[in-house]
């Protein structure tokens, strides 16, 4: 069986299994391979549209994102090395640097390659 879960007037997932989830609906094998070709030509998002996959029509529409997607979008350009965090605007960039993954402060890696050395018997103390 084949099935699709809505929310919010989006597709949120297709699927295949021999019992259809709880708050999916079942739909046909040539249905699930049409939505299938769709999502494989999910257009790219940017700052300024992100695309859902919308129940009704079973196309990608676009909208415009919201304050907090942007955090995120900025998030992912500083992680990936797409910009730095003095590329963010001003009015994101705490919110982005809140959410950056924190680095540990390089004693803390002096100290953990130190016990790891000891421990494989690289370095006796």
């Amino acid at each position: 069986m084949y099935y699709k879960t809505i929310q919010s007037s989006e597709i949120t997932m297709i699927g295949e299994s021999s019992v259809v989830p709880q708050n999916a609906v079942e739909i046909s094998e040539e249905k699930y391979d049409q939505i299938m070709a769709v999502i494989q030509t999910h257009p790219e998002d940017t700052l300024e549209t992100k695309h859902y996959l919308s129940a009704e029509t079973e196309t990608y529409v676009g909208r415009e994102t919201t304050h907090d997607e942007k955090v995120d979008w900025y998030v992912s350009a500083v992680v990936t090395n797409q910009m730095t965090i003095d590329g963010v605007p001003i009015e994101y960039q705490e919110e982005v640097k809140a959410k950056l993954p924190s680095e540990p402060a390089s004693e803390d890696v002096d100290q953990v390659l130190s016990e790891l050395e000891i421990e494989v018997g690289i370095n006796e103390q």
